[in-house]
Parts: structure tokens; C-alpha cells; sequence
């Protein structure tokens, strides 16, 4: 599955598409090189995660229904679980903003804003998910009467983002949290000399830096 998973599949159209990004771009032959190690770094590690989070999906899958050899359905859904942890699902935002880009005028302004789309636009649908959006998604599920396993795991991601939304809110309500700078430059070099630092949460002993991996 790896080559379907990871885009590389000749018979997928999207692929077609894209068959000149990896066409040479620079003349300098230092350059290029640097170009291709960047890519195939980049491709490197998304493979790494894309199959980690695929297995994890997949064997997730098949201890839940009892599965012994895996069928089309558990790799389909292994696959799409797979897609959203990496942010490669192809979405609506993505196709809009694509089909944008190949107008005559307005598609040069939205390249210039948005040069990428997939990954900007998975992560504003999985923010979305994951938030008190997602509780209304579950709601719209459940009027088109979709399937009890994609209520389930909307309502689950939309109750996890709501969770993690309040608890920040709480803890920045509570004096526990700091995200922003200070808007005094000497203020902030002052608390940042005495341990304070921004996107962190604030202890008694000083501030814990591991905050900021939480939020981003």
C-alpha cells in the first residue's frame, strides 16, 4: 500500500498532475543537489509517520471488528486515518482553493497567498474537528444518517478539541498558562531573566517550557 498511501501510485490523477515537480529547477548543479537531498529528506520522514500512523490505524481496526487478514474496508479506513495524521487528505478547502488557482487573474493571487494547499488546508479542517465545530459535525452526522462508527469518531474528536480548548482557557484564566509576550519589551526581558517564558505554563518553581509542545 505503500506507493497508493504516499502519492506515488501512477494511476492516481492527482499524481499525474504533479509529475513536473520533480522536474530539474535549478541550472547550478550545487543547487539542484541541494534541492533533491531537501525533497527526498522531506519525503524521507513523512514516510516514516505516514506508515507508523497507517499500522497503528490498521492493527487499531482490526482488533476492533475481530479481523485476522485485512479486507478493503480496514485498509481504507487505515489509509484515511494515515492521510489526516500527516495532513495529506485531500478536502473541499483544497479542491476550491485548486480550482482558484486556474482562474486567469484571481489564480495568481491565491498561488501568491497560498503556494500550498493540501497541508494548510487539512490543518484548518482537522482545527475545525477538533474544536466545538466539530460537537456541530457530529450533529449533522447524525441527521444524515451516516454510519454509528463516523458519529462516534466525530463526536470523539470534537469532545477531545472542546477538552483541550477549555483546559487552556482555564489555566490562562488561572494565572498557570502564558502565551503572549509581554507588550513591554523591558517587562518581557525582565520576567524572561527571572525564568518566565511565553507559551509555557507558569509553577511556582518558574515556568515549564514543554507548554509551548502542547500548543504549538
Amino acid at each position: 500500500m505503500k506507493k497508493d498511501i504516499l502519492g506515488e501510485s501512477r494511476w492516481e490523477i492527482d499524481n499525474l498532475r504533479a509529475l513536473g515537480r520533480e522536474k530539474r529547477i535549478f541550472k547550478n548543479t550545487a543547487l539542484q543537489g541541494l534541492n533533491e537531498a531537501s525533497l527526498k529528506s522531506l519525503n524521507w520522514e513523512d514516510n516514516i509517520f505516514t506508515q507508523r500512523a497507517f499500522k497503528d490505524a490498521l492493527g487499531q481496526y482490526m482488533q476492533a471488528n475481530g479481523l485476522e487478514a485485512a479486507d478493503d474496508v480496514a485498509i481504507a479506513y487505515a489509509k484515511r486515518r494515515a492521510l489526516e495524521a500527516t495532513f495529506k487528505q485531500t478536502n473541499e478547502l483544497a479542491t476550491i482553493l485548486n480550482n482558484l488557482k486556474r482562474k486567469p487573474i484571481i489564480g495568481k493571487l491565491v498561488e501568491g497567498a497560498v503556494p500550498f494547499t493540501k497541508t494548510p488546508a487539512n490543518i484548518v479542517s482537522r482545527a475545525v474537528e477538533y474544536s466545538p465545530a466539530g460537537l456541530m459535525k457530529t450533529l449533522y452526522d447524525v441527521g444524515a444518517k451516516k454510519s454509528a462508527a463516523t458519529v462516534i469518531e466525530d463526536l470523539s474528536k470534537g469532545l477531545t478539541g472542546s477538552a483541550i480548548t477549555a483546559l487552556g482557557f482555564y489555566l490562562g484564566a488561572s494565572g498557570w498558562a502564558k502565551v503572549e509576550r509581554n507588550r513591554s519589551e523591558k517587562a518581557e526581558g525582565l520576567m524572561q531573566e527571572m525564568g518566565d517564558q511565553p507559551n509555557s505554563i507558569i509553577t511556582p518553581k518558574g515556568s515549564c517550557l514543554p507548554f509551548r509542545l502542547l500548543w504549538g
